[in-house]
């Protein structure tokens, strides 16, 4: 679950540096964005990619591809399963867990937000100077 104290107001959003250089660097792809989502609303919860491409709807080979890209930029931790296939999640721990808690929080709240994502992810559009 998104803690909601830590998100900034949609008027702050576009002066949020964290926000905007996780925005600029990561979210490059509908996507990744997708599952970032995805993962920091399943909490500090393991999942694999097989699980992740079901409940977001989109197929197994790209999740698994991004999924890998996510954990290799050291966004995601990544672990064996017993069954040989990899879990992924987002640290809890980690800042950058925050950064996307408050970056997904403040889209479900911000039409600004949205039409930045879209237009960085479309556009390839650079944020913030």
């Amino acid at each position: 679950m998104i803690d909601t104290r830590f998100i900034p107001s949609s008027s702050r959003v576009e002066s949020d540096p964290a926000l905007l250089a996780f925005l600029k660097c990561h979210v490059t792809s509908f996507l990744r964005w997708d599952i970032l989502a995805f993962l920091v609303g399943n909490g500090p919860s393991w999942t694999d990619a097989a699980e992740t491409a079901h409940e977001i709807q989109k197929p197994l080979a790209s999740v698994e591809t991004v999924l890998a890209e996510l954990a290799a930029e050291g966004l995601l931790a990544d672990r064996q399963t017993p069954h040989g296939a990899i879990a992924y999640r987002m640290d809890p721990t980690e800042p950058t867990t925050r950064v996307v808690e408050r970056l997904v929080g403040s889209a479900t709240r911000s039409q600004v937000l949205r039409q930045m994502i879209v237009a960085r992810i479309v556009g390839g559009e650079q944020i913030g100077a």
